[in-house]
């Protein structure tokens, strides 16, 4: 968990990201927040974005900043029950794969931002694109190893609607107004298209959660599927 600074202010007010990796997965979740973020907002921001879909995790890992150090913060997840470990100067690779996503995160926006005050706009997509590309300590999307599952994503929908919504797979013969399912030409849906193209059949979960924990430092305690650090 740690705070990227430095963004032109956006209509929000928005001028940084709070970027949230758990460290199994390595799924990512960004959200546009004001450089007056307090503790308080740190941990709401925390509850719609993590619990909301992945409830509380075991651990947290933060840099020192002091949204994270305050006695608000500290005091709300004790009284949850989820641990939270600070980083160090003489153990910084704590906050490592964030700061490596932080990276990514930056070259994807500086591609797409077409404005200095839209960028926190492509936020979602940006998100959307990390997650759904092969990661190369576990060979797998984060979406894959945390939900066993690839998303449906526009250039690989079919055509024939449903009279419930959605798609129908009668064929893959693509006509009429879907013969250009990505509009605008704004593709970072389709950031890797090799990642759709692992076995959908593999439903073997153990070997998607051994190969997750095996990227893992080795002084890490052993996770499951459901023990999620953030």
């Amino acid at each position: 968990m740690d705070f990227v600074f430095g963004f032109p202010k956006d209509v929000h007010k928005n001028t940084g990201i709070l970027v949230l990796v758990d460290r199994f997965s390595k799924m990512v979740h960004l959200v546009a927040v004001t450089n007056s973020i307090t503790a308080q907002g740190c941990a709401r921001v925390f509850i719609d974005t993590i619990f909301r879909l992945h409830g509380l995790p075991r651990e947290l890992v933060s840099d020192r900043d002091p949204r994270f150090t305050a006695e608000f913060w500290q005091s709300v997840f004790c009284s949850l029950g989820t641990r939270l470990t600070m980083s160090t100067s003489d153990h910084p690779e704590t906050a490592g794969q964030t700061e490596r996503d932080n990276r990514v995160l930056e070259e994807i926006l500086r591609g797409y931002v077409h404005s200095f005050t839209s960028w926190s706009e492509f936020l979602t997509m940006a998100e959307f694109a990390i997650n759904n590309l092969v990661h190369a300590s576990t060979t797998h999307t984060p979406f894959f190893v945390n939900g066993l599952r690839h998303p449906r994503v526009p250039a690989f929908l079919e055509c024939d609607s449903s009279l419930r919504g959605g798609w129908t797979r009668s064929n893959k013969t693509r006509s009429g107004p879907c013969s250009s399912p990505v509009d605008n030409g704004v593709d970072l849906m389709d950031a890797d298209v090799d990642a759709m193209d692992i076995d959908d059949d593999d439903d073997d979960d153990t070997g998607i959660f051994s190969i997750a924990n095996d990227c893992r430092s080795e002084d890490d305690d052993t996770l499951t599927s459901e023990d999620n650090v953030f």
